[in-house]
This record gives structure tokens, C-alpha cells and sequence, in this order.
């Protein structure tokens, strides 16, 4: 049933009877998703420049037929199809025209690291993760910014087999290495380490985004922006932004200041980034009367949404020793791992009370889940016996 009926069972069944998936994000999870994710240019949309690759189907009569017992059964609905610009099935019949190719990936036709990098960079792919030096035996030179860069950018070093590879780990020293060398131009490539989920976690690619100094200050921000980026990435880095402020004196700790303070007034700003955020203004110390009244109103948001019991425990809670720590149970609705706690448009009659509805809600979503769970487990158990 996998092999002829699976995307035709999702427009069907989760699609069109169920309708717990829109019939748009169900098109763009088998076409654009899978294309982004697996880096294949140029195909899963439909726009110019594009390889057209065409389905066309029927929405109310798309079905899948094939089952376990019977499985060699073809899904109903599908009324076109386009390979590559030429037609391979026309109203449910096959044309007989073959117009397939081979599709490859970002890593086809790459060559070794040897022959792409220089030798005195090679060492980099071995360092691992238990290097602590300064990178001095490397002599950090200008010169190796463009090709320090070309590693942080290399994308064959996200994704490894082996979770001790010690080349998945090149591009945070380079990264490094920029940093000591002052390259400004290299900070939008480490911030997309973060986006792209690095293995060694964004507290420390932060950590050196930060030694870059005031520079670093716009790419922090669109971190702090992102919808994409789980909030404690988010707060991570307008942690970051704290120290650069408390650091580089005056000037700088009021432009931070004015970053927090535009994003505690937008009514869509998540309910614990607005914590965080009112926490850093904090340490900032400020003496501004608009700030002192935007962290007044963030610390009561805070509280009435239930993040904790007081402000003190919020505070504790998202500060200690300039490390963030926050619990997962302690996140509003954090177990269905969406970022939907957003801060309400005006204020609620009863917060508290959303609050628990919330955590009642997660709590059935939970069990439903692991009912399900035990009951394809037991199933599988009777199909072994």
C-alpha cells in the first residue's frame, strides 16, 4: 500500500474525510518540502524556470484501493500527469512516453575536501569537538576568509552519518576562525549554522556571533525574528545581545535596548521570548520610563499566562549565571512542540483559565496519542503471532 497508494490516502482520508490537513499543505509537504529538504533545485513548485512536473487530480474522487492482503492495486483520481514537460498519463491511461532522469543532489559530483579546500585548512576536518586551542597553528590570515566561508557554507557538512564524524564540525571552526579575524562579511554564513540546526547547538554558535562585537547585531536580530527557529534559539540570542550591550558600553547597550523594547510592544511576540526579553531589558539597567512601563507589562502578561508563579521564579527561571535555563514542562502548551503561546491581542477576562484550558487540551492531545500508539503496537504484535 506504501508503493500505490500513500499520497493518494493522504488527499483522501487526512485531506478530504478527515480534513484534519489543508488540501494546500498537504500539495506543498509532497512537492516543495521534500524538494527544499533534500536540496533539488528547480523542481516541487510550479513557477517558471521550474522542470514541469504536473499532477492533475480530482480533490472529490482522488482515492487510494491497495491494502495489505491486496496490495497491487492502482489509486483512483489521478487524471494527468507531466514528467519533465511531456505527458505520461492522459485521462487515468499511460501514454507510453518514458521522460524520467536521474535527479541528483547537491552532493553529485562534488569533490573531496582535498581537492577543494587548501592543505593548511585540511586539518579543520579532524579537530572534532574536543579542540580548546586558538587556532594560532593556523596562522589567521586574511587571505583564509573566503574559504573559511566556503566551509561554514558547505552544505555536504550538516547532515553526517556517524555522530562522532569530526568533519561535521569544520564549519563551527571556521566559524571560529572568522570570528578572531574580525570577518564581518562572514556573519550571515554562521548565522545560517543555527538555521540549519548544527549538531553543536546555537548557544555556542551564538557564542561566537558575539565575539564578533556590535557588527553582529543585525544578524542576532532576524534570529530573534524568525517564526522558523524555536524559541530558545530566539531567546539564546537576545542573550547574546545583552552581553554585546553590557559590554561595549552606553551607545551600544540602548541600541539593544531599543531592539527588546520594539518587539515587547508587538502583540504577536510569544509569551516566553516577552519574558526573556523583559528579563535582559533588566540587566540592562535602564533609566527610560517607556522601557520601565514595557517591562511592567511583560512581567504581568508572564505571569497571568502561567510561565510561573511569580516574576521572581520567571526571572530564575530564564537567567542563571548567563546561561539560559528553561525547562520544556515549564513552556506554555509545550507539548505538541508548536510555538503557539502567543501573547493575546488585548487583554483576557480570565488568563488563568485559558492557561489551564490549554494544558487540559495538550494533555487529551497526549493520551489520544499514546492510545493510538498502543493499539498499532498490539496490532503488530498479533500480525508477528
Amino acid at each position: 500500500p506504501r508503493a500505490y497508494g500513500a499520497f493518494a490516502r493522504v488527499l483522501a482520508r487526512y485531506v478530504r474525510d478527515e480534513q484534519i490537513i489543508p488540501l494546500e499543505e498537504a500539495i506543498r509537504r509532497m512537492t516543495a518540502l521534500p524538494a527544499d529538504n533534500l536540496r533539488i533545485k528547480e523542481r516541487g513548485r510550479l513557477q517558471p524556470g521550474h522542470y514541469a512536473d504536473v499532477v492533475v487530480f480530482d480533490p472529490a474522487t482522488i482515492q487510494d484501493h491497495a491494502t495489505p492482503e491486496n496490495p497491487h492495486q492502482y489509486a483512483t483520481g489521478v487524471q494527468h500527469v507531466f514528467v519533465n514537460g511531456v505527458q505520461v498519463l492522459r485521462d487515468g491511461e499511460h501514454t507510453g512516453a518514458k521522460p524520467g532522469r536521474v535527479v541528483r543532489g547537491p552532493g553529485y559530483g562534488k569533490q573531496p575536501f582535498e581537492a577543494v579546500y587548501p592543505a593548511e585548512l585540511l586539518p579543520l576536518f579532524k579537530l572534532g569537538l574536543g579542540y580548546d586551542g586558538t587556532y594560532a597553528e593556523f596562522g589567521l590570515r586574511r587571505d583564509q576568509i573566503p574559504d573559511l566561508i566556503r566551509i561554514v557554507k558547505d552544505s555536504r557538512l550538516y547532515v553526517r552519518d556517524k555522530e562522532d564524524d569530526p568533519v561535521q564540525y569544520a564549519p563551527i571552526h571556521a566559524a571560529w576562525m572568522l570570528s578572531r579575524l574580525g570577518a564581518a562579511e562572514a556573519l550571515e554564513a554562521v548565522s545560517q549554522l543555527i538555521i540549519h540546526m548544527h549538531p553543536i547547538g546555537p548557544s555556542e554558535i551564538l557564542s561566537i556571533m558575539e565575539t564578533f562585537g556590535p557588527v553582529a547585531i543585525a544578524e542576532m536580530t532576524k534570529i530573534i525574528d524568525s517564526p522558523l527557529l524555536y524559541i530558545l534559539s530566539r531567546l539564546a540570542a537576545a542573550a547574546a545581545l545583552t552581553r554585546i550591550g553590557l559590554e561595549h558600553g552606553p551607545m551600544w547597550a540602548t541600541v539593544v535596548e531599543n531592539l527588546f523594547l520594539e518587539r515587547l510592544q508587538q502583540h504577536n511576540t510569544p509569551i516566553l521570548l516577552l519574558a526573556g526579553l523583559a528579563a535582559f531589558l533588566e540587566r540592562l539597567e535602564t533609566e527610560n520610563e517607556e522601557v520601565e512601563l514595557a517591562v511592567k507589562a511583560a512581567r504581568k502578561h508572564a505571569v497571568s499566562m502561567g510561565l510561573a508563579k511569580s516574576w521572581d521564579e520567571t526571572y530564575k527561571l530564564l537567567r542563571g549565571d548567563d546561561e539560559l535555563k528553561v525547562e520544556p514542562g515549564n513552556l506554555i502548551d509545550s507539548d505538541d512542540g508548536d510555538d503557539d503561546d502567543y501573547l493575546p491581542p488585548a487583554d483576557t477576562s480570565a488568563p488563568t483559565a485559558g492557561w489551564k484550558a490549554q494544558e487540559a487540551k495538550a494533555a487529551k492531545k497526549k493520551k489520544a496519542k499514546r492510545k493510538m500508539t498502543d493499539k498499532i503496537k498490539k496490532q503488530q504484535r498479533k500480525k508477528k503471532r
